[in-house]
Formats: C-alpha cells, sequence, structure tokens
C-alpha cells in the first residue's frame, strides 16, 4: 500500500491507495489547532503513525502533497512567504522517512495536482501542459515533456510570482507586480472593495452583482479576467503548452476523479461534442442561437454511438470548436470500455438518452459557482468576453437550467451535493461501478 499525505495550512489529509490510485481508506487531522504552537510536521508524523496503526497495514512508499515551496529533491520547505509559523525549513521528507521507515517523495501541492490532470483529469494524454490554481493565492505546476518540471530546487511553477506588472505593488516574496496580486480571488474581493467600499465584498457578491448587469462589478471583472489572461498568454509563449487547466470542482472534477479511480477500464463521451453543425449560418448568426435546450444537441447520433460502445464497437465521436460555435469537423475515435462515462448538463433531459444509463448522477453546484466557473472558461478558453458571458446567462443559460436541468434532477439515481469534491458521494459511486467491474469480470 501507499500513504498519501496532504499538508495545507489547516488539516492534512491521508489516504491509503493501490500502485493504481484505488482509494481505499482515508482520514483528516487539524494541524493548527494551538495556532501553529506544535511544529505541523509533528502533527503529521503522529496523525499518520496513528492512522496505519489503526488499519494495521504496512506501506512501501509515502507521497506527499504540500503548501508552500518544497524542493522536491531533499523534501525541505524552502518559502512560506512567512504565512506559516514553524514551517518554513521544515524537512518533511527526512522526519516522515524517520517515524514510518519507508521511503518519501515530497511536492508542492499544485505541482502535485499538475502531475494528477496530466495522468487522469483534464490534461490527460497531453505531455505538455500548464496547471494553475486561482484561490485566496495563485499556484501552479509545469509538465513538460510528460515529466514534472521543478528546475533546479523542485519551486519551478511558482506561477503566482512572476511580475506581470514591473512598477506593481510590492509582494510579500520580495518583489513587485506579482501576478498573484493581481490574478487571485483576494485581488478580485479588493478591486471589488476599491471599486465600492461601502459593501462587504466575497466572491459570490461579485458574481451576483455581475449577473445584474452593475456596470462597476462588470468593470472589475474584466479588468481582472484581462490581468488573468495577461498572465497566461505570456505563460503560453513560454512554454508552448498542449493545455492550459484551471482548478474546478463540478462535475467535470467528478468525472476526472472516476477516471482516477478506474483508468483504461473507462471511456467517456460528452454531450457538448454533439452540439449541431450549423455549416449555413454565418458566425454573428451562430452566436444568437440558443445553446442551452435540448434542441441545440444532435443527441440521436449521441444515443446511436452509445448504443455501439455497449456493443463493444468503436465510435468516431465529433468535436465541438467554442470559438467558433460550430463543429470543427474533426472526429476523435473512442474505444470501448468496461465503463461508459457520460457527461453533460442536459443528458437527462431526453428520456431516450436517459433511459440507456445504469447509473445517473446529478452534480449540484450554487448558481454564482457554476456562473463564476463560466466566465473563467468562456473568457479564458473560448475567447468571450464578460458581457457576453453574463448575457448568455441571463437570456439563455439560467432560464433553460430552471426549465430543463433542475427538473431533471428527478431523474437522478444520485444527487451530489458540494460538486463533485463530495467524498463521501464519491466513495459511493466509486463502489457501485467496482461491484459493476468485478460482476462482469
Amino acid at each position: 500500500m501507499i500513504l498519501a499525505l496532504d499538508i495545507g495550512g489547516t488539516s492534512v489529509k491521508m489516504g491509503l491507495a493501490d500502485e493504481q490510485g484505488v482509494l481505499y481508506e482515508k482520514a483528516e487531522a487539524d494541524v493548527s489547532f494551538d495556532g501553529y504552537q506544535t511544529p505541523i510536521i509533528d502533527t503529521v508524523v503522529q496523525s499518520a503513525v496513528l492512522f496505519l496503526a489503526r488499519h494495521n497495514v504496512s506501506i512501501c512508499g509515502v507521497g506527499v502533497s504540500a503548501t508552500g515551496q518544497i524542493d522536491d529533491r531533499s523534501g525541505v520547505v524552502i518559502g512560506t512567504n512567512g504565512k506559516i509559523p514553524h514551517y518554513e525549513e521544515t524537512p518533511i521528507k527526512e522526519k516522515l522517512e524517520q517515524a514510518l521507515g519507508a521511503p518519501v517523495w515530497a511536492l508542492n501541492d499544485a505541482n502535485a495536482a499538475a502531475l494528477g490532470e496530466c495522468a487522469f483529469g483534464g490534461g490527460r494524454g497531453c505531455r505538455n501542459a500548464v496547471f494553475i490554481t486561482l484561490g485566496t493565492g495563485v499556484g501552479g505546476g509545469l509538465v513538460l515533456d510528460g515529466r514534472l518540471y521543478g528546475g533546479a530546487r523542485g519551486i519551478a511553477g511558482e506561477l503566482g510570482h512572476f511580475t506581470l506588472y514591473q512598477e506593481g505593488p510590492a509582494c510579500p516574496c520580495g518583489k513587485r507586480g506579482c501576478f498573484e496580486h493581481y490574478a487571485s480571488v483576494t485581488a478580485l474581493i479588493r478591486r471589488a472593495h476599491e471599486a465600492a467600499p461601502e459593501t462587504e465584498w466575497n466572491g459570490r457578491k461579485i458574481f451576483e452583482r455581475a449577473v445584474q448587469e452593475d456596470a462597476v462589478l462588470l468593470r472589475v471583472l474584466e479588468t481582472w479576467i484581462d490581468d488573468i489572461a495577461a498572465g497566461l498568454t505570456g505563460l503560453v509563449h513560454l512554454f508552448n503548452p498542449e493545455a492550459v487547466l484551471i482548478g474546478g470542482g463540478g462535475k467535470t472534477t467528478l468525472t476526472s476523479n472516476l477516471i482516477r479511480r478506474f483508468g483504461d477500464k473507462v471511456c467517456i463521451v460528452h454531450h457538448d461534442n454533439y452540439y449541431r453543425a450549423h455549416d449555413d449560418l454565418t458566425y454573428e448568426e451562430r452566436t444568437r442561437l440558443n445553446y442551452d435546450c435540448p434542441e441545440a444537441f444532435e443527441t440521436e447520433m449521441m444515443i446511436e454511438h452509445l448504443r455501439l460502445l455497449k456493443q463493444g464497437r468503436s465510435i468516431h465521436c465529433p468535436v465541438y470548436d467554442f470559438k467558433v460555435h460550430n463543429r470543427s469537423g474533426e472526429t476523435i475515435e473512442i474505444e470501448p470500455r468496461p465503463v461508459i462515462l457520460v457527461e453533460g448538463i442536459l443528458i437527462f433531459a431526453d428520456p431516450a438518452l436517459s433511459n440507456l444509463m445504469d447509473i445517473r448522477v446529478f452534480v449540484d453546484a450554487d448558481a454564482d459557482v457554476r456562473l463564476a466557473r463560466r466566465v473563467l472558461r468562456d473568457t479564458e478558453k473560448r475567447g468571450r468576453t464578460v458581457r457576453s458571458v453574463v448575457e448568455q446567462w441571463q437570456n439563455t443559460v439560467k432560464p433553460m437550467h430552471e426549465k430543463y436541468v433542475e427538473p431533471s434532477k428527478k431523474n437522478a439515481d444520485i444527487i451530489v451535493p458540494q460538486g463533485g469534491k463530495n467524498p463521501v458521494a464519491l466513495d459511493l459511486i466509486v463502489g457501485r461501478i467496482q461491484r459493476h467491474l468485478d460482476e462482469n469480470a
């Protein structure tokens, strides 16, 4: 067995997995319970020892994902911007190897996420990818030629701390104008407060006001996204990646988790690729179409393709280009697998499609979360403006969600609250799929 540890600023998450990445047991412990008077590593070591003793297992190795700048050769914390007491210079690798008697590999959490995305998630199959996390701060990781690139000390990919604007404000890292100062959610909230100081802002309030066409908040969002785009453009020119991956947590997250668990036993079919072709319309005409209703999809083709996959036959799935609002003319070959994952927001609205499925999972997320993801995705990946995204949300996305998506929830066998990161729901779904695989082995 392999012990996996995720060391954060408030807790350590622990898991026991096999070499295929299947998770069997997990636990969590608080690392800030006494204001960090007890060094984080001491709590992590004690918690890991108790966790292993409780399950009476031996391990062949330990994989560590940790907050802060981590020297991936020595496993030492070499930077935290002073945010966590008694953490900088912590020898994570040495301490855990001494306590557990097994080899330890330690990576910064964003680097670990980059590897995971390229192995099991949105960057699966990519040999060159940039992974970026936009949260309280900005983190990232680089996968180049199929390998995580760490540089001289394992801290390459600290994307939050390259200089975006040389005359920008000072950063706790010692430089000025860092990307994090402009692209983090913290930066978005700060800008909203500067523009409208009378309101106590958070991310949800900002997007709610933007949907209401608040001109001030729209400008704040547009500036924020422009700065994110400026940074990502620079990274694309530097690294020429196949994909730029931004962290998320919805149905795609759940799908990625299932792919990670079951590997080559799974194939995935996206409903979005079956948007109808509109070669007869101009680009301007295509932009005005309603893409959020069942009629927008050639679902009958998807149904036929799923039947072929269930019969053990390969399909050639169309590829949709969201930048031009039309099919690209290309296809991708999908080979049959024991488990077929079907992803889309309207897949339960069509009875003929829904009835083909053995397990129906509805991943629920708050409207503000869905809107935030859409704004980032459509502006960064699909060439849209913030205003066009908000207008589409008001005109078709929100009303069609209420008309078709929300009512289709009743057709689901499982409803997953808290988005795709709900661990209890994930475990239930994994167990059901595993039983299917075992029964048909």
